[in-house]
C-alpha cells in the first residue's frame, strides 16, 4: 500500500522522490525515500504506523552527503511562493532539470554510502518514471 502512494507522488510536478529499499537482518524490507517536500528533511522512512521525516545524518550518511541533501532540500524550499502557493515551482525548465540531475547524483552517492544491501530507485517528478540505480 505504501508503494502505491509512492507511485502517486510524482504526479505532482513539485515533488521528487528517490526510494531506497533496505533489507535489515530480519529480512523485512524497510523503506527510506529521499523526497523534496516544502520545509521538511529530504528523507522519509516508511514505518508500520506510517511515514516519518528523517534527518539525513540519522541514516549514518557522511557529513558531506548529509549537508548536500540539506542544501538540495533548501533549493526546493526556494521554489515555494508563500503569497501564492499555486504558482510555486522552478523559474524555468533548465532550473528544474538541474534540480533533478542533482537529485539523481545524490541518489547515486547514497547508493555508494549505504552499500549493496540497498536498492535505490530514482523517481523523476517531471515524468513520473522510476529508474533503478
Amino acid at each position: 500500500m505504501v508503494r502505491a502512494a509512492i507511485e502517486q507522488w510524482p504526479s505532482d510536478p513539485k515533488v521528487f522522490a528517490v526510494e531506497l529499499v533496505m533489507a535489515p537482518s530480519n529480512h523485512t524490507q524497510a523503506r527510506v525515500r529521499v523526497m523534496a517536500e516544502y520545509q521538511c528533511f529530504p528523507i522519509w522512512r516508511d514505518e508500520p504506523t506510517g511515514v516519518s521525516n528523517v534527518a539525513p545524518a540519522a541514516l549514518g550518511l557522511s557529513d558531506r552527503l548529509a549537508s548536500q541533501l540539506h542544501l538540495w532540500a533548501h533549493r526546493f524550499d526556494g521554489t515555494l511562493n508563500r503569497a501564492d502557493p499555486d504558482s510555486s515551482g522552478f523559474v524555468d525548465s533548465a532550473s528544474k532539470d538541474a534540480f533533478y540531475a542533482d537529485g539523481l547524483e545524490l541518489a547515486r552517492q547514497m547508493r555508494e554510502e549505504l552499500g549493496h544491501t540497498v536498492e535505490v530507485r530514482f523517481v523523476d517528478g517531471r515524468t513520473g518514471t522510476t529508474s533503478l540505480i
